[in-house]
């Protein structure tokens, strides 16, 4: 791991590099190996790299006083050779050098002016996989890979009322949301430049649309998208060998593990999350799959006790809020104590290739809508007026299944995808948040632009959206994995094979019947029939059971009303707590848990705990 932190200061005194540094150790958790600082008015940064002869982390021209600091893996790019033409391509073409960039990066780039006071780029890769946030006025620029970092260098720490309102609506928030008022994430994809104060931002690469028809027969897209995947998984290796898989016994992650097995012919280590108290079939795949494989396997077992113990530590990492259970904070730690450095793993395979219920149920509602609309209004006036009304499937009236077809049919898909994700409901997240204006516009226009021009298959669109907000909201952001010092890779992040599966239609991917069908067919030879049948599961704390019982009282104490942010309606909040208590409603339980993290983040970033907490969460990473 690494990061970077530093500032640009056009009309304001720049930091000291005493300051810089202190700012710099809020990065101590993401394990740098060596410090190096660039020093020149009015530019000021310190970037913390593994030590590595190929990734110097910070390049200086000293011919034209451009630097440029990179935070992670350049894939096509040796920044030890190569680093005058990158340097060059920057100054003089920014969006074509960054989009024949390959890698996970965050990258800051100084270049001056003929008066010297210069531009500053910032930029992320693709999918977002490395943080990068800032802060601007046009008197300073500050920047880092943490929000604590900006604002250890002067920028007061305040909550962002339309971001938390983001983040009830989806359960995650998504760039340029942070949580953190005035500091802003860079867009994966994106480069912010800021010259002399004012700053434009521009995208320098799209996800692509389904293009003209791919005229390959079903076998030969397969081999296609084995052979890329072949490719980055190998690219992905380091090049000891010191890597573990994380094996769910699910078809991503067995994929990849057979992948790394068949292709280096050597045994290796795989390990899996479970929970104590779980069934023992629970792990029964896992083990299935790591028998086959003929792995080293390792288990790592959670239970309420360790989340209680763990919970101040991982809000501390937890710098933009989320709802996320963050089982990966544990399978990070097992990791770093088995001596692991990097983690392959098959993560957003599901997003690139179908694999999620959402996907199905966009492909019954499109199937629905194909029914000629008065027909479909007769029905469900005949159904409504004729089902018996103490009915119940699965716990719920069919009325209600009819009621959301009937929201779905009048919106437009963005409104539809937060009928069937959100968290929380408009009118419950504005009830919660009564000073929230027009945040529901702000975060419709904001999915509006990431699904673009419309589809003639809605799940094409829905595929933008995930790969374009909850990829890199979700399975990318460091905070909850790098609670440790480790680097994670998955093979289906490699670009060309992105670019190949957007390029596909959702029918050539998945169905409703068949999820994720094309790349099944990829890797069949590794994948025994009885992963292929299995229900999906993913690393899911079951928090409603340790909440309701185990955690009774850790509840009670940590979603204290008067522990929120101050936007919050703290009697609502006391509200939904209470409600959850009483019902055994499976759909509060990530509500509630957000509201827990929220209570703690607050404390620990807003209310003056910032400090305390971070140090102590730094001291107990490089113990």
């Amino acid at each position: 791991m690494s990061g970077l932190v530093g500032a640009c200061c056009w009309n304001s005194a720049m930091p000291a590099e005493d300051e810089l540094r202190r700012a710099a150790k809020r990065l101590a958790r993401r394990g740098a190996d060596d410090l190096k600082l660039h020093y020149s008015t009015p530019f000021a940064a310190v970037v913390s790299v593994f030590a590595a002869e190929n990734h110097p982390g910070l390049v200086c021209d000293q011919s034209t006083g451009d630097a440029l600091l990179v935070d992670g893996v350049l894939d096509n790019v040796d920044l030890s050779q190569d680093a005058a033409d990158l340097l060059d391509g920057l100054r003089r073409n920014p969006q074509e050098t960054l989009v024949g960039l390959r890698g996970d990066f965050a990258l800051v780039h100084w270049s001056t002016g003929s008066d010297r006071r210069g531009r500053v780029l910032l930029a992320r890769d693709r999918l977002g996989s490395k943080p990068l946030f800032y802060s601007s006025s046009p008197a300073c620029t500050r920047f880092a890979s943490a929000p604590s970092a900006v604002a250890a260098l002067g920028h007061p720490a305040a909550v962002d009322v339309e971001a938390i309102y983001v983040l009830l609506r989806l359960g995650l928030m998504p760039a340029p949301w942070t949580g953190w008022e005035g500091i802003s994430a860079v867009r994966p994809a994106q480069m912010v430049i800021i010259e002399d104060g004012i700053e434009t931002r521009h995208v320098y690469w799209n996800l692509p649309y389904p293009g003209q028809p791919i005229d390959l027969k079903a076998s030969k897209v397969a081999r296609q998208i084995r052979s890329l995947v072949e490719k980055a998984v190998m690219e992905r290796l380091p090049a000891g060998g010191d890597a573990v898989v994380t094996l769910s016994g699910g078809i991503d992650s067995t994929a990849v593990a057979g992948l790394v097995r068949t292709l280096t012919g050597q045994k290796i280590q795989t390990i899996c999350l479970g929970f104590d108290g779980s069934p023992s079939e629970d792990l029964a795949f896992a083990r299935h799959a790591a028998g086959l494989l003929e792995s080293d396997h390792h288990e790592v077992f959670v239970g309420p006790q360790m989340l209680e113990e763990h919970f101040d530590r991982i809000v501390a990492c937890l710098e933009v809020p989320s709802a996320l259970s963050y089982a990966e904070h544990f399978l990070s730690d097992a990791i770093h104590a088995l001596g692991f450095t990097t983690v392959i793993t098959g993560e957003i395979a599901d997003s690139l290739f179908g694999g999620f219920s959402l996907f199905a149920a966009f492909d019954r509602l499109r199937r629905y809508r194909l029914l000629p609309a008065g027909f479909r209004r007769r029905t469900a006036a005949w159904l409504r007026s004729s089902l018996p009304r103490n009915l119940s499937l699965l716990g719920k009236h069919p009325i209600h299944a009819l009621d959301m077809v009937d929201r779905l049919d009048h919106e437009p898909l963005e409104g539809q995808y937060l009928i069937l994700r959100a968290l929380f409901g408009a009118p419950e997240a504005q009830c919660l948040l009564p000073d929230a204006g027009d945040s529901e516009r702000a975060l419709r226009l904001f999915l509006s632009d990431l699904v673009g021009r419309d589809a003639q298959d809605p799940r094409d669109s829905v595929f933008r959206l995930t790969m374009g907000h909850q990829v890199p909201s979700e399975y990318l952001r460091d905070e909850y994995k790098f609670s440790r010092p480790l680097l994670y890779r998955s093979p289906f992040m490699e670009n060309d094979l992105v670019e190949f599966a957007m390029n596909l239609p959702a029918h050539r991917k998945t169905t409703s019947r068949t999820p994720k069908f094309v790349l099944v067919r990829a890797m069949s030879d590794l994948l025994p029939q009885d992963i292929i049948d299995r229900p999906k599961r993913g690393f899911t704390l079951p928090l409603g059971d340790w909440l309701r019982r185990d955690l009774r009282a850790f509840l009670d104490e940590r979603l204290n009303p008067d522990s929120m942010p101050s936007c919050f309606d703290r009697t609502k909040v006391a509200s939904v707590k209470n409600e959850f208590i009483a019902n055994n409603d499976p759909s509060m339980v990530s509500q509630v848990w957000l509201l827990m993290t929220l209570a703690a983040w607050n404390e620990a970033f807003m209310t003056g705990g910032i400090a305390n907490t971070l140090e102590g969460a730094d001291a107990h990473h490089t113990a």
